[in-house]
């Protein structure tokens, strides 16, 4: 997939920390380990999954490694083979893309409704908006922050399987706004955020032990950004809004524990959206700084910098961006002007 330049057309409208044996290929090459999580498969049910000639049978929820490690630079596509009994839906997502670390993002949703009604669940232990919600690696939801006459600091686990929610510790500070990463570790990384003030803090949940702990502040106060796990296991952190809208962004590296300054967008902006793309690099769209934007721009890693690719064909904030499997990024909705209906594509 091309990385530059935008084909907008109009439209109609979690993983463990799975260690990565290290490798090498017959050749010298690195190797990596390739798989994610499924969840909502029903007890007696299995699915097979496909990357090539490689395959692996699942039967339960949970953490799962395909048998074969990938080699460093290789394209892989993992594909749903079969059902059983083919009645339960289930679909793959994150599953096609260029092998160049440890990949743990893929998943893989059972549904539980063929007939695609809504089935309603247990509630919230507390009622809360603005709030971020996180899939885990062991299938259960973690729910953080959020407001309720007043900011929230509680969290909350939903549990699939039982249909239940369980209080899950406290953040280190009241926050909504903010934005909550899975890290290749399975720990959550919360950042940012307004509560008392526009926070710099960010916060480590511990699925493992259910706790919560601080991990340095990034080196800008904001909140109404966005936080996206990157190829090489850092997290990138962009723009946002603190004192006026934020141009920069920051680096968290899980291993250090720490936050670096990395380069600033080439525009200002809050309430956008930032995409994974193949490539390793980050797309990001739209927003608002005095209004709404349609520029778009890519962050390369290696290099530590923006560049800017095509404009959006409406400007918008507020709206969605996901990876397709075809390499493309549908753009719905938002806001820009007026709720919008349009939908657009990124190739």
């Amino acid at each position: 997939m091309k990385d530059f330049g935008f084909k907008w057309l109009a439209a109609v409208a979690m993983a463990a920390s799975l260690i990565a044996c290290g490798g090498g290929s017959s050749s010298g090459a690195s190797t990596y380990d390739l798989g994610g999580t499924i969840i909502g498969l029903k007890a007696g049910n299995s699915i097979t999954l496909s990357n090539g000639t490689d395959s692996k049978t699942l039967t339960a929820d949970g953490v799962f490694t395909m048998p074969r490690q990938v080699v460093a630079g290789t394209a892989y596509n993992i594909t749903l083979g079969s059902t059983s009994p083919t009645a339960q839906p289930c679909t793959v997502t994150g599953g096609a893309s260029t092998i160049t670390a440890l990949v743990t993002q893929v998943r893989v949703i059972c549904g539980n409704s063929p007939s695609g009604t809504a089935l309603a669940t247990a509630s919230l232990g507390s009622a809360r908006y603005h709030h971020a919600a996180t899939l885990l690696s062991n299938g259960k939801v973690l729910v953080t922050g959020g407001n309720l006459a007043g900011t929230l600091a509680s969290s909350e686990l939903y549990d699939p399987t039982a249909g239940t929610w369980t209080a899950s510790g406290t953040m280190t500070a009241v926050r909504y706004g903010h934005a909550a990463t899975l890290l290749s570790n399975g720990k959550v990384l919360v950042t940012g955020g307004s509560g008392l003030a526009i926070l710099a803090s960010s916060d480590l949940y511990d699925p493992a032990a259910g706790t919560w702990s601080a991990t340095g502040d990034m080196t800008a106060v904001r909140y109404r950004h966005t936080a996206t796990l990157l190829s090489n296991g850092k997290v990138l952190v962009t723009g946002g809004d603190g004192v006026g809208t934020l141009a920069s962004s920051d680096l968290y590296d899980p291993a250090a524990g720490s936050w670096t300054a990395t380069g600033a967008m080439t525009v200002a902006r809050y309430s956008h959206t930032e995409t994974l793309m193949p490539s390793g690099k980050v797309l990001v769209t739209g927003g608002n700084d005095a209004g709404e934007l349609a520029s778009s721009e890519l962050y390369d890693p290696t290099a530590g910098t923006w560049t800017t690719t095509g404009a959006l064909g409406a400007a918008r904030q507020l709206h969605t961006a996901t990876f397709l499997s075809n390499g493309k990024v549908l753009i719905t909705g938002g806001y820009g002007g007026a709720t919008l209906a349009s939908s657009e594509l990124y190739d």
